[in-house]
């Protein structure tokens, strides 16, 4: 006589944390009152955009210091990315840059959730 027995089961998936943290992001961006807004506001849109693109480029050299002396940090990054994002003049530009810092700032949410502190 044969019998069935059972195969030992699997242990489940862990649970990706990223999936959490979008499923957030994806309500605020429900939330956020931006329909209709321009990328860049203000009287002289061009001249904050070139603002930020001179502020993405000092932001670069502090990261590239900060790095050399091994004291970069998110907040840098951050900083960079948001002045790279609204200082690029070429829509895709500013649309990757903008991608990059959304990437970045969950990575940032992860660290926070996982206790590595601010």
């Amino acid at each position: 006589m044969t019998t069935n027995a059972e195969a030992p089961r699997k242990p489940g998936r862990k649970p990706d944390p990223l999936t959490g943290i979008l499923g957030e992001v994806k309500a605020k961006a429900k939330e956020a009152p931006t329909e209709g807004l321009p990328l860049r506001g203000g009287k002289n849109p061009e001249a904050g955009r070139q603002h930020y693109e001179a502020q993405e480029q000092r932001w670069s050299t502090i990261n590239i210091q900060r790095s050399d002396e091994q004291a970069l940090g998110m907040d840098g990054l951050l900083i960079e990315d948001v002045f790279a994002a609204f200082g690029d003049a070429e829509a895709s530009g500013s649309r990757a840059a903008l991608v990059l810092l959304a990437a970045q700032a969950v990575v940032a949410i992860d660290a926070i959730d996982r206790g590595l502190g601010v």
